[in-house]
C-alpha cells in the first residue's frame, strides 16, 4: 500500500517515497502468502471440527489471491536492482495503488463466498482500512468504504430477489430481510467511518508529533553545528591572542631581563635601546588589550542598543579621509568617490587641506544618504577598512569608494589596488587576530582585531559585509545596510 497524492504522481518520486514503496510493498507481498496459507487450511480446520464448509468458493478466492501476489512478487524481483530509475518509480506509484484495489476485490468476494451478513470476514475489511489509512490518502479510504457499502449493500439485495445465488460458509439458508440489508449496511457503515476518521486523527497527531520531532533533531542539529563552530573560533581565538601576545612580552621581558641582571650597564647607549624597544612592545601590547577590551564592550552592547538616530554616511566617509589626509598624500593615493541617491549622483576625488575645505563641502553637498545608527561607532567601522586600504595601497594608485542609496538598502563599495588578501585567509578575515601573511610581510604593525571590531558593529546595525580579493591586485568590500533612512 503506497502513499499517493497527484502532486507526487507529477514530481519525480522522491527517496523518502521509494523507501516506503520497497518495505511496504514486500511486507504487503509477504503477509499476502501468509493469508493464502490460513485460507487453504481453513476447510481443513472446519472439516476437522465437523462444520460444513463450501471450499470451493475459497480456493477461487485463493487462486485470484495467488494469480496477483505471484504477479507482483515476479515484478518486484525483477526490478530490484534498477528500483533507483526515476520512471519505474513512477510506475510503482500506480502498482501500489492497484495492488491495494486487489485486495479489496479480493476481501469483497471473501466476504460474498462467506455469507454477505453472516460472515465473521468483515473484520478483514476493517484490518484493511486500518492499513490504507496509514498509507494512503484519506479521500482514497473514504471511497473505499464508500465503495465497499455500495457493493456490499447491491449484493445483498441481489441474493435477496435471487439475481445471483445465495453463499454462504456454512450453507446456511437464504434468511434476509429488506429490513435486515438496510440495519447490517448502516451498522457497517458507521464502524468503518468511526474507525477511520478515528485512525485519520490518530495518524494526523503521529505525522504532526514526527514532523515537530524532525524540526526540533534539525534545530538541535543547528545548534550543534553553530556550538562547534564556536567552539573552533574558540580555540582559532585563543591560538592567535597566544601568538600575537607573546612577541611583545618576550621582547619586554628579555630586556628587563639583560637590565635585571646588570648585563649592560644603563648608563649605555645599548640599555636605552633595550628600554626604548620595551617601551614600544607594550605600546602594542596595550593597543591589542584596548581592541580586546573596545571588541568585547561592543560584544556586550550588541543586545543593549536600538539605534534610531540618522547618520549621514557621506559625511562620515569625508571625516574618514580628512583624518586620513596625511598618509593620502604621503602615498600619493587618489582617493574616487562616488555617491548615488537616486538619481542624484555626486563625484569628487578632493583632498582637503584644511578644517575650512572639509567643510565646505560638507554643506553644500546636494544631497544625504543616512542609515540609523551609532555615528561614532559607524566611524570606527568604516574607517577599519578604509585605513587598511590607504595603508596597503601601493604608492600612486587609486581607491575608489562607491555609495548607492535606493528605497530599500545602502550599499557602500570600498574597493583599492593594493596587496590583497591570501585566498586561504578571505573566509577568517574577520576573525580575532587574523592578517593575511603578505599584509604581516608588508606593514609589521596591525593588531589583526581592526576588521572583526568592524563586523561586530556592522552586526549591530544590522549591515552585512563580504570581502573579495586577489593577490597582488587588491581587495573590495562590500557593506550593505538594509535601514535607509530619508
Amino acid at each position: 500500500m503506497l502513499k499517493s497524492s497527484s502532486t507526487k504522481s507529477n514530481n519525480l518520486i522522491s527517496d523518502f517515497f521509494f523507501q516506503d514503496f520497497k518495505y511496504i510493498v514486500k511486507l504487503s507481498i509477504k503477509l499476502r502468502w501468509g493469508v493464502i496459507i490460513l485460507l487453504l487450511l481453513l476447510p481443513l480446520v472446519l472439516q476437522k471440527m465437523n462444520l460444513f464448509c463450501n471450499a470451493r468458493f475459497i480456493y477461487m478466492t485463493i487462486f485470484f489471491i495467488v494469480a496477483y501476489n505471484s504477479f507482483y512478487t515476479l515484478i518486484v524481483g525483477k526490478q530490484e536492482i534498477a528500483l533507483k530509475n526515476n520512471q519505474f518509480l513512477k510506475i510503482c506509484n500506480y502498482m501500489g495503488l492497484m495492488q491495494f484495489l486487489f485486495d479489496y476485490i479480493s476481501i469483497t468476494m471473501i466476504l460474498y463466498f462467506t455469507g454477505t451478513l453472516y460472515t465473521s470476514l468483515f473484520y478483514v475489511f476493517i484490518l484493511h482500512i486500518v492499513v490504507g489509512t496509514l498509507f494512503l490518502e484519506s479521500i482514497l479510504v473514504f471511497s473505499m468504504i464508500s465503495c465497499y457499502l455500495f457493493v456490499y449493500f447491491l449484493l445483498s439485495l441481489l441474493q435477496l430477489n435471487a439475481v445471483i445465488p445465495y453463499c454462504n460458509l456454512f450453507n446456511l439458508e437464504n434468511n434476509l430481510t429488506l429490513s435486515m440489508i438496510y440495519f447490517e449496511t448502516i451498522v457497517h457503515g458507521v464502524i468503518l467511518f468511526s474507525t477511520f476518521y478515528i485512525l485519520l486523527f490518530l495518524v494526523k497527531k503521529i505525522k504532526d508529533d514526527t514532523i515537530r520531532i524532525d524540526n526540533s533533531k534539525t534545530e538541535l542539529e543547528n545548534n550543534l553545528k553553530k556550538i562547534s563552530d564556536l567552539e573552533l573560533r574558540k580555540s582559532k581565538f585563543m591560538r592567535f591572542a597566544a601568538h600575537q601576545l607573546r612577541s611583545p612580552v618576550a621582547t619586554v621581558i628579555a630586556a628587563l631581563n639583560v637590565l635585571c641582571k646588570k648585563m649592560i650597564p644603563l648608563q649605555e647607549d645599548r640599555a636605552f635601546k633595550l628600554l626604548v624597544g620595551a617601551h614600544d612592545k607594550a605600546g602594542a601590547l596595550l593597543l591589542i588589550i584596548n581592541d580586546l577590551l573596545e571588541l568585547s564592550r561592543i560584544r556586550e552592547a550588541k543586545k543593549k542598543l536600538m539605534f534610531s538616530k540618522k547618520v549621514n554616511l557621506i559625511e562620515v566617509i569625508e571625516k574618514i579621509i580628512y583624518s586620513l589626509n596625511s598618509k593620502i598624500q604621503s602615498a600619493n593615493l587618489l582617493i574616487e568617490r562616488v555617491y548615488i541617491c537616486y538619481d542624484a549622483k555626486l563625484e569628487s576625488t578632493d583632498i582637503f587641506a584644511d578644517d575650512n575645505s572639509y567643510q565646505k563641502f560638507i554643506e553644500t553637498t546636494p544631497f544625504l544618504v543616512c542609515t540609523k545608527g551609532d555615528e561614532s561607532e559607524l566611524y570606527s567601522a568604516l574607517y577599519n577598512i578604509i585605513e587598511n586600504s590607504v595603508k596597503y595601497s601601493n604608492d600612486g594608485k587609486a581607491i575608489k569608494i562607491k555609495l548607492n542609496c535606493d528605497n530599500k538598502k545602502v550599499v557602500l563599495n570600498i574597493s583599492d589596488q593594493g596587496i590583497g588578501i591570501d585566498p586561504e585567509y578571505i573566509e577568517d578575515i574577520f576573525m580575532e587576530f587574523v592578517r593575511s601573511p603578505n599584509a604581516k610581510t608588508s606593514i609589521n604593525e596591525g593588531t589583526g582585531l581592526g576588521l572583526s571590531i568592524t563586523k561586530e558593529i556592522l552586526d549591530i546595525h544590522n549591515a552585512t559585509i563580504k570581502v573579495t580579493s586577489e593577490l597582488d591586485c587588491g581587495s573590495e568590500f562590500e557593506i550593505e545596510f538594509d535601514q535607509v533612512s530619508n
